[in-house]
């Protein structure tokens, strides 16, 4: 029994600074999203190592309560993984149910690594998004053939998780450039209420026009028609 409560409370001291910072709000510590998968991660990796060490030396008792101590700690982490929450809240009240020590430590172990495998997944795809290299946009605004001078330019973003805006403005010659560096995106084209510019391409939504933005340097010729 004492070696049983040993690690138990050996458990949740290694999870102290996890609890400490579980009674505030995870954003007043100024962490990111990607900051607290890799800090769910990495305790999840510290339990797992040390709960298999319990349960291999017949210690099931000490290694189910540290894998479920872990998981409802680390649980509070993840409000922006909501489905993973969830998933962990119902295995949790699943393997309440379940009979015998040694199996309810054993599916444990297994949601962890599960929840481990998950988090870091979701990491590498967040690594992968920084990877990704800006796009820079320029070319010609022509009507009718012509070129097209003097006239604002808007790219609306369509698949990013938020919309941006972007704006040029053509010189004398019709050319156009977007000074910043673009996100990869499939963009919607507008123009301003200015002398020579059609009504319909004053609106995303009739204008007809977009560009696919990839990264590095790429020239489009934005073609209007009075007809």
């Amino acid at each position: 029994m004492a070696r049983i409560l040993f690690a138990f409370s050996g458990a949740w001291m290694m999870l102290v600074p996890l609890v400490l910072a579980a009674a505030e709000p995870v954003k007043s510590k100024g962490l990111t999203d990607v900051e607290l998968d890799r800090l769910a991660v990495d305790v999840l990796k510290d339990v797992h190592n040390r709960g298999a060490e319990l349960y291999n030396s017949a210690d099931a008792s000490g290694a189910l309560a540290m894998y479920e101590g872990a998981l409802r700690t680390v649980v509070v982490f993840l409000p922006h993984h909501p489905k993973l929450q969830k998933s962990i809240a119902d295995a949790l009240a699943e393997v309440e149910k379940t009979s015998g020590t040694k199996v309810k430590a054993f599916r444990l172990h297994e949601l962890i690594e599960s929840t481990r495998d998950e988090l870091k997944a979701s990491l590498k795809a967040s690594a992968a998004k920084q990877d990704v290299k800006p796009g820079k946009l320029s070319g010609i605004v022509s009507l009718d053939g012509e070129p097209l001078k003097s006239v604002s330019v808007s790219i609306v973003s369509l698949d990013l998780p938020q919309p941006r805006v972007f704006h040029a403005q053509s010189t004398v010659e019709g050319k156009y450039a977007f000074e910043e560096s673009l996100p990869p995106s499939t963009y919607a084209v507008m123009f301003g209420d200015e002398p020579g510019v059609p009504k319909r391409y004053q609106s995303t939504l009739t204008s007809g026009l977009s560009v696919v933005v990839a990264p590095g340097e790429q020239s489009f010729e934005l073609k209007l028609s009075s007809k």
